[in-house]
């Protein structure tokens, strides 16, 4: 008699489990071609140009460069559940003058930051981007750390201006 109390017990368990199971895959489901009902992220790209005027030594060359501007381009990524969590990725390119030999150089890097705030515009920020500065068609190469003050506003966009620019050993 026990046993089959606890058998069907067990039972109105496992029927329970199995329908609150179907409540709740139903509910992720949309009516439409039966697709999960995800929240997406939100992502807005910014593509600036920074001026830098800045230089920077090259052990290699011997020389210091001119670092004249960089384009940069930022994707901005919002938490899709509206919670605080933003996520910042840039993308830079610049070029320089060497100051003796004239020598075009070349820079290319990026960073990526992750923030809380809890929704645009964001307070000023610093992101660190790292790449190397080089003389195109050459094996010279110059790590470069360049340190950006970026702030978000209300739309997603994204403002920096070079706060720092140095050589790596």
């Amino acid at each position: 008699m026990e046993t089959r109390l606890q058998m069907r017990s067990f039972g109105n368990v496992a029927k329970l489990l199995i329908f609150g199971g179907l409540l709740i895959t139903t509910g992720l489901y949309g009516s439409e071609g039966m697709t999960p009902a995800l929240a997406e992220v939100r992502t807005v790209s910014t593509t600036t140009r920074i001026p830098v005027s800045k230089d920077i030594f090259v052990p290699q060359t011997n020389e210091a460069v001119r670092f004249s501007d960089a384009e940069a381009v930022f994707r901005v990524s919002f938490d899709p559940f509206g919670g605080n969590n933003i996520e910042v990725a840039a993308h830079l390119r610049g070029t320089g003058k060497g100051r003796v030999s004239g020598r075009t150089y070349e820079f290319m890097g990026g960073g990526n930051v992750k923030l809380s705030a809890s929704k645009p515009p964001a307070p000023e920020f610093v992101l660190v981007c790292k790449g190397d500065l080089a003389v195109p068609g050459t094996s010279i190469s110059q790590p470069v750390i360049i340190v950006l003050s970026a702030t978000i506003d209300s739309a997603g966009t994204v403002s920096a201006a070079v706060r720092e620019l140095r050589a790596q050993p």
